[in-house]
């Protein structure tokens, strides 16, 4: 089904040319990108050293290149937000290294539902930590998938302008599967966007439950 599903896609990359922003993020380069993307201006809750969004959403290219990998799992973006995230991560863990033994982190995916994922045929995120290991290659990190789980499936978020209801939405939906694998270890938790935050910090409050050293979060746009 997935592979008659990325036929039926080419065959549409044909009939209808790339948006003009598509063109550009398949050739841009990091640095080029990170030049042009306004940086993400957080939110006061989330100043805190624990979560750590990288550019502004709002801006055309940042929104494409969500866009494409999210519903396109297009792997030449993938590789350009992995490579400005593994830049990001590196200098932000100097510090949590030098000040808070913060070594050798496990870099986990915000989970989706299996329903979800079945249906998209693949998690976006898992897409971006896929390249963060050729890129890191071990040295810094380590990366697992299937610890951090979503036991059920949930309203989209995007549905809710309420935070309440948002953070109602999610609770005690993640599940960490095996929790002898986090217990007192340093963890990264990546996910696509910030908005108010509902899903991370769950995800985040998980991993501590399951004795979880420190958990911090890293997200592709706020």
């Amino acid at each position: 089904m997935n592979y008659l599903l990325k036929l039926i896609q080419k065959i549409l990359d044909l009939i209808f040319p790339l948006h003009e922003n598509v063109q550009v993020l398949e050739k841009i380069s990091p640095a080029e990108f990170a030049a042009r993307v306004p940086r993400a201006e957080p939110k006061d809750e989330f100043s805190a050293s624990d979560f750590y969004p990288l550019f502004r959403y709002r801006h055309p290219l940042m929104r494409t290149a969500i866009w494409q990998i999210k519903y396109r799992g297009n792997r030449d973006v993938a590789k350009l937000l992995a490579q400005l995230l593994y830049d990001e991560m590196i200098a932000e863990l100097e510090d949590e290294t030098i000040f808070g033994n913060f070594t050798k982190p496990l870099v986990l995916a915000v989970p989706l539902s299996l329903k979800r994922k079945r249906k998209r045929g693949f998690n976006q995120i898992e897409l971006i930590l896929d390249e963060l290991r050729k890129i890191d290659l071990g040295r810094t990190m380590e990366f697992s998938k299937n610890i951090l789980t979503k036991r059920r499936d949930t309203l989209p978020q995007t549905t809710m302008k309420d935070r309440r209801l948002r953070i109602m939405n999610l609770k005690g939906c993640f599940a960490v599967a095996k929790p002898e694998l986090v217990r007192d270890r340093n963890i990264i938790v990546v996910d696509d966007v910030l908005t108010t935050g509902s899903t991370i910090n769950e995800s985040r409050q998980t991993l501590l439950k399951a004795g979880a050293r420190k958990v911090i979060c890293f997200t592709l746009a706020h």
